[in-house]
């Protein structure tokens, strides 16, 4: 690992050798236990000379708020206090911030720190050499709790976020969860119908299909493209142990505990096959419309609305649509439902979020200083989330969070600050419950419950099978559409029809090279 010389490493690095001369010249001095395998002891960060005062500048997604500057000079007081140092953040609108990623990192005078998402080009940045190494020994110096929390959440550590082999992240570890796919449903239409408590996917099912029947008025399940793929991780991926590396090829997958990750196309698989068929029962129904698989209106939109039954996605959305309900729309009496429960659930990757450096940035020590106190400091996490006590959020509402008259102009979770989240230490989104957290804790309490998938932070590039995968969208937006939207008049001819088209498009060559770049990735950890 590429050690990082700072000042106070240097004159620590001199008192070692001290330290050994004298005890060489047997004068009785003995050598600290951490000098006993000649590894030095780390400093307290307050043999860090903070003496200079320092801004940084940070980059974060999304829209100003209108009170951040005043929760910002509250927080800057405190900084200031601490280790001499004062933060801007800059919100950069969500389109332009993805896209023009590269180009921001690269001005001539990039920001000090940005905020990065493994699907926004973290391992491309890193790749282009645009991104400041970030290692373990930095991590644990200079930002001690992060470096614990990041070690409670996975034995990886940094190797999660490593490109060809050194790692440009510092992790979002208490931002971080356990993948699931949740199901949302309406409670009082359950009741009404006299239908049996959703366990099983069987007994979601029965619910669409009752729903269905009955045209209540409302779509049992108006599903996005996101949600076929939730259902297929209840119906396939999760009781059978299975994770797609790309969610866009979810014909190519590995299995969860294979070290080598050996990728292989699943559609000759037969129980794949039965998963389609439960899709194509549900279409035939009337439970789900044919314009899932490319409608562009989000399904929780369709949830929070009122035009669907059911909501299936990841944690996060649903767990945020569940919190809505019970704020907006208690008449419905929403439901969550965890399917598989004897099936693994999957770590979220380290490189899903964190902040980055631009490569030959100037403070690297004070901004991570500054991460692990926004990170470790329970008053800091209150003012970045929710903003000022007594105005954007309720006063004296303890740790559950409560909005106060000005809320509206520092929205709660919306403001930037996800990269320093603590789970441990922040405040609960609402009186509702925190469903993602107490999802979170069911199954990290649970031993062996929880895995890490080996391709979980891999990254695929492409580039070199461009031309392939164009053909592939093709097949996919067409014969595929049928399949995953459940309306094939005949799913044995239309899965050979399907398959025939991958073939020619080149799913074989896609294969090839997501193996050969799984191959390096996981030679890289």
């Amino acid at each position: 690992m590429k050690k990082n010389v700072f000042v106070v490493a240097v004159l620590l690095g001199c008192l070692s050798i001290l330290l050994a001369g004298i005890t060489g010249c047997g004068l009785g001095v003995e050598k600290p236990d951490a000098l006993e395998d000649g590894l030095e002891p780390p400093p307290p960060i307050a043999a860090f000379d903070t003496s200079e005062a320092v801004h940084q500048v940070w980059l974060v997604p999304g829209n100003k708020p209108q009170d951040l500057d005043a929760v910002y000079a509250e927080v800057n007081k405190f900084l200031k206090e601490e280790i001499n140092a004062t933060i801007e953040l800059k919100h950069v609108p969500w389109q332009t911030f993805v896209n023009q990623a590269e180009t921001l990192l690269a001005a001539d005078s990039p920001p000090d720190a940005m905020m990065s998402f493994s699907w926004s080009g973290y391992a491309r940045l890193a790749a282009k050499g645009l991104l400041a190494e970030i290692d373990s020994e930095q991590v644990s110096r200079y930002a001690p709790k992060m470096s614990a929390a990041l070690s409670a959440y996975t034995d990886k550590g940094l190797a999660g976020c490593t490109v060809a082999g050194k790692s440009y992240m510092l992790p979002a570890a208490g931002n971080l969860w356990v993948e699931d796919y949740p199901v949302l449903i309406r409670g009082d239409l359950r009741a009404s119908h006299g239908l049996s408590e959703v366990i099983t996917l069987d007994d979601l099912d029965a619910y669409l299909k009752a729903l269905a029947e009955a045209q209540t008025g409302i779509v049992p399940w108006n599903a996005d493209g996101n949600g076929l793929y939730g259902y297929l991780q209840l119906a396939w991926y999760q009781p059978n142990g299975m994770d797609a590396p790309v969610n866009d090829l979810f014909f190519l997958a590995s299995s969860l505990g294979d070290k080598r990750a050996q990728i292989r196309n699943v559609l000759d698989d037969k129980s794949f096959a039965d998963a389609l068929l439960r899709l194509h029962s549900l279409a035939s129904a009337g439970a789900v419309p044919e314009s899932a698989f490319y409608t562009r209106t989000p399904a929780q939109q369709s949830w929070v609305t009122g035009q669907s039954a059911c909501l299936i996605a990841d944690l996060e959305t649903v767990s945020n649509a569940y919190v809505a309900t019970l704020r907006d729309h208690p008449e419905w009496k929403p439901e969550w439902c965890l399917l598989n429960p004897e099936a693994k659930r999957v770590r979220q990757p380290v490189n899903s979020l964190g902040m980055v450096m631009p490569v030959g940035a100037g403070n690297p020590e004070r901004f991570l200083m500054t991460m692990d106190l926004l990170f470790g400091t329970k008053e800091l996490q209150d003012l970045t989330l929710a903003g000022l006590p007594g105005t954007n959020r309720a006063a004296g509402s303890g740790n559950v969070y409560e909005p106060g008259p000005d809320a509206k102009k520092y929205p709660f979770n919306e403001t930037g600050s996800w990269a320093w989240m603590n789970r441990d230490l922040m405040m609960a989104p609402s009186a509702a419950g925190w469903l993602q957290k107490e999802i979170y804790d069911k199954w990290t309490g649970e031993e062996g419950r929880v895995v890490e998938a080996e391709l979980g932070a891999f990254q695929f590039d492409p580039t070199p099978v461009a031309t392939q995968l164009s053909a592939i969208q093709t097949a996919l937006g067409t014969e595929g559409r049928f399949l995953l939207a459940g309306v094939s008049d005949n799913l044995s001819t239309d899965m050979k029809t399907l398959q025939d088209a991958l073939s020619e498009a080149g799913a074989e060559d896609v294969r090839v090279e997501m193996q050969r770049q799984a191959d390096l990735f996981l030679a890289g950890q």
